[in-house]
């Protein structure tokens, strides 16, 4: 028994070289199947998205469709109206949310009212 325990280690490794060289094509081919099929579900789950979205758009648009009046106006206004409805401000002047021109102090940067 001088050589027993060098002769198990051996054992097992050429035992463990044996089973590799077997089964790891086997287990090469599956992650490839694997991958494969990952990127089938993948395409197949955005095809599905990209429809879902087609659908709620194509649902939105006829909606938005039909409460369009039956018939729009020939012709667009030429001119602006003189003021706006309920406001009582002119579309010139901007309305509330126009830029104004602010005061500028030394630095030249303008100021905030």
């Amino acid at each position: 028994m001088r050589y027993g325990a060098l002769a198990m280690l051996t054992d097992a490794t050429l035992g463990s070289v044996v089973l590799l060289l077997l089964l790891g094509p086997l287990w090469w081919q599956r992650r490839v199947r694997d991958r494969e099929r990952m990127e089938r579900l993948r395409r197949a789950d955005a095809e599905q998205e990209r429809r879902e979205q087609e659908s709620l758009l194509a649902e939105l648009l006829a909606e938005l469709l039909a409460e369009l009046p039956a018939e729009l106006p020939a012709e667009l206004p030429a001119e602006l109206p003189a003021e706006l409805p309920g406001t009582g401000e002119s579309p010139a002047d901007g309305g509330e949310d126009a830029p104004r021109d602010r005061p500028q102090d030394a630095s030249g940067r303008k100021q905030n009212e």
